[in-house]
């Protein structure tokens, strides 16, 4: 469970960098899209590090790849 604390611990120095520079900048919409990532990326962390499967998006994005591919 340190494990846990030590990645959210490391993900806040790396959004306080983040965030300081697009302050600076005064840039929303790089706030907003980095937050979002941020968020995505951090509770997939979490989940992976306590052993919780994550599914594979991997049969969705075939799926659509060989729809499109028979239209080509």
């Amino acid at each position: 469970m340190v494990g846990v604390w030590v990645i959210v611990f490391i993900y806040i120095i790396i959004i306080s960098v983040d965030m300081s520079i697009l302050l600076k900048y005064r840039s929303i919409k790089g706030i907003v899209f980095s937050t979002v990532i941020y968020i995505i990326s951090l509770t997939l962390t979490i989940l992976i590090i306590l052993d919780i499967k994550v599914p594979s998006p991997s049969k969705a994005i075939e799926d659509i790849v060989k729809g499109v591919m028979k239209y080509i």
